[in-house]
């Protein structure tokens, strides 16, 4: 939990994917969300592993579009195609399909981790969830 708390509350890592809505400063919060999401069946969340140490997570779960898929790499694995490996096999793991993924078109990384895997654009709209002016939230989907 103390690498995953970390890895959420890292203010670089949250201007690419501002999706997730809590406040990591507060250590409770988080925990308490973490705990409802373990108690959820409908959650499936997995730790990403790399030479036995933890480098991101990545769930899936239901949301407003449908059956979505959300994950998140810490910056020492970013470029080392963990990300792409990962969602492979979340997506072996839980067959439903439609499944949706939202990304900024500012992360041009986590993008291309949804192409590679099959995914590929719905709609885009304005991110209100970020300041900078250009962002767009951009829905995709694997059938």
């Amino acid at each position: 939990m103390d690498a995953m708390f970390g890895m959420l509350s890292d203010p670089d890592s949250r201007t690419m994917a501002p999706f997730f809505a809590i406040d990591f400063a507060d250590r409770a919060e988080f925990e308490d969300k973490m705990a409802a999401m373990a108690n959820d069946d409908t959650v499936k969340m997995y730790s990403m592993m790399a030479g036995g140490h933890f480098v991101g997570a990545i769930m899936t779960f239901d949301g407003p579009a449908g059956r979505e898929v959300f994950y998140w790499i810490r910056r020492i694995a970013w470029g080392r195609g963990l990300a792409t490996e990962a969602m492979a096999r979340m997506l072996n793991i839980d067959h439903t399909r439609p499944v949706y993924a939202h990304v900024l078109s500012t992360n041009p990384r986590a993008l291309a981790v949804l192409e590679n895997c099959g995914f590929h654009e719905v709609s885009r709209r304005d991110a209100i969830e970020t300041p900078a002016p250009d962002d767009e939230d951009i829905l995709l989907v694997k059938d």
